[in-house]
């Protein structure tokens, strides 16, 4: 796949209203002769229209199973954007002649800051302070302990 002279690629990006993207993706798609095709959500049936005739499909949390595959007329990549292919029939992309590829590194930032906050949460019983709060008092130290500073 790539566009040479005036050839535009056509790539659709599923769960664009989830996933969007800003103006420096979309840069740097017209800079390579890529067309992108944004697509809200991820219905299958919306999918199967919208992907036939797509070169390259960005998924988020769609799915493409073997009979997608076989109605797409053009696609020479799914990229899976997200740590895994599992929701990519990969045997059937292959016997397309379809290259499946994904981001091993996705989302590894967001994950690991998020277990730290979680972690915090737990520690400080945040979840039980803040509903005795919002109930209109306060939590006992006794249901609080222990505190470790």
């Amino acid at each position: 796949m790539g566009a040479t002279g005036d050839e535009v690629v056509k790539a659709l990006l599923t769960d664009s209203d989830r996933f969007p993207f800003d103006g420096e993706d979309f840069g740097i798609c017209r800079a390579a002769g890529v067309a992108l095709v944004e697509m809200p959500g991820h219905d299958p049936d919306d999918l199967s229209r919208a992907a036939r005739d797509a070169d390259a499909i960005f998924l988020y949390y769609a799915s493409a199973p073997r009979e997608l595959i076989e109605q797409l007329e053009s696609c020479r990549v799914l990229a899976r954007c997200g740590t895994g292919y599992e929701k990519i029939d990969v045997e059937a992309a292959r016997k397309r002649g379809i290259e499946v590829i994904y981001v091993p590194d996705y989302g590894i930032d967001d994950v690991s800051d998020h277990t730290i906050a979680l972690l915090l949460a737990c520690a400080r019983k945040l979840v039980l302070s803040d509903r005795a709060v919002r109930s209109g008092s306060w939590p006992a130290y006794q249901d609080l302990a222990p505190m470790h500073r």
